[in-house]
């Protein structure tokens, strides 16, 4: 399996995973990041030639400056960019808010763009964010350290990902 994405594939991923880490600043959005590569193929070609037979979009909020519309946008463009019928695109939704700087509305807004533009374009979306999130739509704080995913929130996401479609 490769899982696509910003620095949230980082700190999620199963470690019997391939992990192909974008950048997805402003203007940038599935460009690899050149640290993370030293081919100057773009990610699309580099999905398309990899021998991963399930390919995981997994895109985080931290260091994103889109609108849930360019965000999901972006991801449609890219599905079009990998699609073959010899592997199954998985679209994952956004996790639940870590921070201030992002609020649960806007993942929301986001995760209903993206299971629209999954089926949109006859991929699988997964529902990673439901499993983690406290009544007010937040990340609940058992997942989370500094910003990010901790031990539980990581052996969460695996067993989210892992037991359904790997």
């Amino acid at each position: 399996c490769l899982f696509v994405g910003n620095s949230i594939v980082e700190d999620a991923v199963p470690d019997n995973c391939s992990r192909l880490i974008l950048d997805l600043r402003q203007g940038t959005m599935f460009r690899t990041r050149a640290e993370n590569m030293k081919s100057k193929k773009s990610a699309a070609e580099l999905v398309r030639e990899s021998d991963a037979r399930n390919i995981y979009i997994f895109i985080g909020t931290e260091d994103a400056s889109f609108t849930e519309e360019q965000a999901a946008e972006g991801v449609g463009r890219f599905i079009d960019d990998i699609y073959t019928d010899k592997k199954k695109i998985y679209v994952m939704s956004v996790l639940p808010p870590m921070t201030d700087d992002v609020t649960a509305a806007y993942c929301d807004r986001l995760n209903a763009l993206l299971m629209e533009k999954a089926n949109e374009k006859g991929v699988y979306y997964i529902d990673c964010s439901t499993p983690f999130r406290k009544s007010d739509g937040r990340m609940s704080a058992a997942y989370i350290s500094d910003g990010r995913l901790n031990s539980d929130g990581r052996k969460l996401f695996e067993r989210i990902v892992l037991t359904r479609y790997i």
